[in-house]
């Protein structure tokens, strides 16, 4: 009888050591990823990527709260000397496999990445900017938008990595600090650039109508603007207009099941 225990007892002991491996190789592997995925996008970003020269900085309207605690800004707040704060020279990405629609961009943030468009959403989903096998992915535009930005809702995916890189820190914008502190963002692009207004930020449903990217008439798209400054986690008291376009940005939430956070932004032009 005590045979058998002790034998039982050895099985455990090699069961639990296995599973104990199995576990370190898992987050070995998955390090690994976040490390090569971490320096293939700092290349690309020393590659194509530089400060705007001084003298053409960026003037983003200051974020400056009212008595309420929100902060009001339209399409027409924007200076005419404003550029974005870098400059990308796309030409360099040309020799990168996959198609570089834009170059999303954040101060004071990890946001400083690629955007791609072209092939499948479930392609970019597993793969880096030059088709190498990573779990980071690539930030990329959904596959029923146009990859021009054109459409009047245009879908950015990115993953929500654990370690805070690509939309890892998109929910940050659930605090109205946060938001306070990056009121826009930036999207460079071959054909021009353009400041981001953030508009709206909440948690959505995967197939909820934050991904609504086509609208019948202005009414509709005003409507759905409304809806969505009214669900969202800050205030800006922004004037939407029906000739906007707008981009969203989405990546993954644990809140519930199939949960998702979303950014709404304006495109206004610079330049």
């Amino acid at each position: 009888m005590q045979r058998k225990k002790t034998r039982i007892y050895n099985i455990l002991i090699v069961i639990c050591a296995l599973v104990l491996l199995l576990c370190a190789l898992m987050i070995f592997w998955k390090t690994r990823d976040y490390r090569a995925g971490d320096s293939a996008y700092s290349d690309t970003a020393m590659l194509a990527v530089r400060p705007r020269a001084t003298g053409a900085a960026a003037t983003v309207p200051p974020a400056t709260p009212d008595a309420d605690g929100v902060i009001t800004l339209t399409g027409q707040d924007t200076p005419a000397a404003e550029y974005a704060p870098i400059e990308v020279d796309f030409s360099k990405l040309e020799a990168v496999r996959g198609t570089v629609a834009g170059w999303l961009y954040c101060e004071g943030t990890v946001l400083n990445y690629p955007v791609a468009g072209g092939k499948t959403n479930e392609y970019y989903l597993s793969h880096l900017l030059d088709g190498t096998r990573n779990s980071m992915g690539t930030l990329y535009i959904d596959d029923d938008n146009a990859a021009d930005f054109s459409d009047r809702n245009t879908i950015i995916h990115g993953h929500h990595m654990k370690n805070g890189s690509m939309f890892g820190w998109l929910e940050s914008y659930r605090d109205q600090a946060f938001y306070e502190a990056h009121p826009a963002m930036y999207l460079l692009t071959p054909d021009g650039d353009y400041r981001l207004e953030l508009l709206a930020g909440y948690t959505s449903e995967a197939a909820g109508s934050a991904y609504r990217q086509w609208f019948e008439d202005d009414a509709a798209f005003l409507a759905f603007m409304e809806a969505a400054m009214e669900r969202s986690d800050f205030q800006t008291h922004a004037v939407v207009e029906p000739t906007d376009r707008i981009v969203t940005l989405s990546t993954c939430a644990y809140v519930f099941e199939n949960a998702r956070y979303v950014v709404h932004a304006r495109l206004v032009p610079l330049g």
